[in-house]
């Protein structure tokens, strides 16, 4: 009987045991879907928010984006008719300082590269999971971008009228040019409400994948960006002077 006894005690501790790591277990799986949850709920209040704000400001943006094409289209043939034979001349000094950019934009591609080959052997899940992350920050500021782009283009139509009053018309041509490259940039960005809100949750959800399979992996990414970084900084000051620089030949024509 008193041995009976003993193994009944310990098949009961044994049975403990398991149950006490079966609700471990249960336990961290019940958190984590706690925290799953409340990361969703989060995300799906700021994709509402962020859907709504566009959508608020969807009117305005597209109002100036009309009157903006529209005065571009009435100063062009205008300014062209002014400058006469120079156009030619104006297009080539505004190619030079341009294709000298270019040249150093090539560098630091060159070196991009570099570093990309550098870093093969280190990218994996956590690697994609950064540059989804990247992109859909960069989408969720997509409304910003629009709404800055469109301001500097506001600007850039009171340069000319400035130009215009001073009767500047080699100025004016390259602020209309100016204002005709980021104006066409700025059109393939603007979405409807409905495609903006479709394409956040798609960004989203690319994120969302790689993070969970980003956290059945480590990775140790090692990086040396020194050339590129000062490479990256040469061409941050030409991109900075590029406009005083085009004026500064547009005035020896």
């Amino acid at each position: 009987m008193a041995e009976n006894v003993e193994d009944k005690l310990k098949t009961l501790k044994n049975t403990l045991q398991t149950t006490e790591g079966i609700i471990e277990s249960k336990t961290k799986e019940k958190n984590t879907l706690k925290g799953d949850i409340a990361n969703l709920e989060k995300i799906v209040k700021e994709i509402t928010q962020l859907s709504d704000a566009y959508k608020q400001g969807l009117t305005v943006i597209q109002k100036d984006e009309t009157e903006i094409e529209s005065y571009i289209s009435l100063k062009e043939p205008m300014i062209e008719t002014a400058i006469k034979d120079k156009k030619e001349d104006f297009d080539s000094a505004i190619k030079e300082v341009d294709d000298s950019i270019d040249n150093v934009q090539k560098e630091v591609d060159s070196l991009k590269e570099a570093v990309e080959n550098a870093q093969k052997e280190y990218e994996g899940a956590k690697e994609k999971r950064d540059m989804s992350q990247t992109k859909y920050n960069s989408f969720k500021a997509k409304q910003k971008v629009i709404e800055n782009n469109l301001k500097t283009l506001k600007d850039l139509k009171k340069r000319i009228e400035q130009e215009e009053d001073n009767k500047d018309t080699a100025n004016m041509y390259f602020f209309l040019q100016e204002s005709k490259k980021l104006l066409d940039a700025t059109k393939t960005d603007i979405l409807s409400e409905k495609d903006f809100k479709n394409k956040l949750l798609e960004e989203w959800a690319k994120l969302d994948a790689d993070e969970m399979s980003a956290r059945t992996k480590e990775l140790s990414v090692e990086v040396a960006r020194n050339k590129l970084y000062e490479k990256q900084k040469v061409l941050e000051i030409a991109r900075k002077d590029r406009t005083q620089h085009i004026l500064e030949k547009l005035k020896t024509i």
